[in-house]
C-alpha cells in the first residue's frame, strides 16, 4: 500500500508538471511566435482562432514529448539521460543569461549566435566527438574496454568483471603483461559523456562572445537589467529610492480597513520606527506560524500611520491575497 501511494504521488506530480509545460508552450507559441508573425503579415485573429492554434500547439508539444521519452529510453540509465539533456540543452540558455547579466556589451546578435551557432556546434560535437570534444578532454579516454576476464602472467585470475579505460587496467596490473580471455569490445556509442558538457559550454560562450565583439553594441537603455545597475533596478521596481536602513520585524494583530488604497497597509508610528520604514516602502506581511512556509502572506507598501498600537491595518487586496485567518498574529517586515 505504501509503495502504491508513493507511485501515485510521483505520477500525480509528473502529470502536473507535464500539463503545466504543455499549457505554457501553447501560450508562448501563440503570444510570442504566432501573433507577432501574424502582425507582420497584417493579419489579426480573434480569440477563438488563437484558441484553436493553442490546441494544435499543445498537441504538437505532446507528440514531441512522447518522442523525446522514447529517445531518452535508449540510454543505459536515467542518470545518463538526465545528464545528456542538461549538458545539451542547458548550455545555450545558461551562456545567454550569464552574459546578459554580467556583460554590458552583450547584444542581441550575440544572444542569437549563442543559441544558433552554439546549438550547431553541440550537434557537430555529438557527430564528431573525437575531432571536436577530445581536445577538451584533458587526456580522459573517450572509450571503455569491457573485459570479461583478466589473467595476469603469473596465473592469478581476477574473479570479477571489470569495465574501465584500458589505461586504468594497465595501472591496476602494475605494468605486468595481461592475457585477456572472453569477450572484448569497445563502447563508442556515447564517448565523452561528461566532458562533452564542458565543450558545450565553451562553444556557446565562445559563439556569443565572438559575435558580440564583431557587431555593433545595442543602443538600448540597459539600466536595471544587469548586475551593474541593481540599485537602478530596485528603484524602478519600487518607484522611489530604496530604503536600506536596518529594522526589526514586528508581530502584530490585524484589522481590515477597506478605505486604504489597493496594496497598502498602515501601522503605528512606533512600529514604523522599529521597522525603520518610511511612507511608500515595500513590506512583507505573513502569518506568524513559520511552518506555513509563507502560504498565508502578501507583499504590500506602507501608507501612513495610525494610533491603534500593535495592529496593522490591511487593505482589502492585501487581506484577500494573504488569506489571513481571524485571530492569528501576523509578522510585518520592511523589504526596502
Amino acid at each position: 500500500a505504501g509503495f502504491g501511494f508513493f507511485v501515485a504521488a510521483v505520477t500525480a506530480a509528473l502529470m502536473s508538471t507535464v500539463d503545466t509545460l504543455i499549457n505554457a508552450i501553447s501560450a508562448v507559441f501563440v503570444n510570442d511566435i504566432y501573433e507577432p508573425i501574424s502582425k507582420l503579415r497584417g493579419v489579426k485573429h480573434d480569440d477563438q482562432h488563437n484558441l484553436k492554434i493553442a490546441m494544435i500547439a499543445s498537441a504538437g508539444a505532446t507528440v514531441i514529448g512522447v518522442g523525446a521519452a522514447w529517445a531518452f529510453s535508449l540510454f543505459d540509465n536515467l542518470y545518463e539521460a538526465h545528464g545528456f539533456f542538461h549538458s545539451t540543452f542547458t548550455p545555450p540558455l545558461v551562456a545567454c543569461i550569464f552574459m546578459g547579466i554580467f556583460w554590458r556589451r552583450f547584444n542581441t546578435n550575440g544572444a542569437i549566435a549563442t543559441f544558433v551557432a552554439g546549438t550547431v556546434m553541440i550537434i557537430l560535437g555529438r557527430l564528431l566527438p573525437y575531432e571536436l570534444i577530445a581536445p577538451f578532454a584533458h587526456g580522459i579516454p573517450g572509450v571503455a574496454i569491457n573485459i570479461q576476464k583478466i589473467v595476469i602472467i603469473n596465473g592469478y585470475t581476477l574473479p570479477f568483471e571489470i569495465t574501465a579505460p584500458f589505461e586504468i587496467l594497465s595501472g591496476f596490473t602494475q605494468g605486468l603483461p595481461v592475457v585477456i580471455e572472453g569477450e572484448e569490445f569497445v563502447k563508442i556509442s556515447t564517448p565523452f559523456k561528461y566532458i562533452g558538457a564542458l565543450y558545450n559550454l565553451i562553444v556557446c560562450f565562445g559563439s556569443g562572445i565572438v559575435v558580440t565583439l564583431l557587431t555593433a553594441a545595442d543602443t538600448k537603455d540597459l539600466k536595471g537589467l544587469t548586475m551593474f545597475s541593481l540599485t537602478e533596478a530596485r528603484k524602478m521596481f519600487k518607484g522611489s529610492a530604496p530604503n536600506d536602513r536596518v529594522g526589526f520585524a514586528q508581530t502584530v494583530t490585524y484589522q481590515l480597513d477597506t478605505t486604504l488604497p489597493s496594496g497598502a497597509i498602515r501601522m503605528d508610528a512606533e512600529a514604523m520606527n522599529h521597522l525603520a520604514a518610511d511612507q511608500g516602502d515595500l513590506a512583507y506581511v505573513c502569518d506568524k506560524r513559520k511552518w506555513l512556509g509563507g502560504l498565508r502572506s502578501a507583499h504590500a507598501h506602507f501608507d501612513g500611520t495610525h494610533q491603534l498600537g500593535e495592529t496593522v491595518l490591511l487593505s482589502q487586496e492585501i487581506y484577500d491575497n494573504g488569506h489571513f485567518l481571524e485571530g492569528k498574529l501576523l509578522v510585518v517586515e520592511k523589504e526596502f
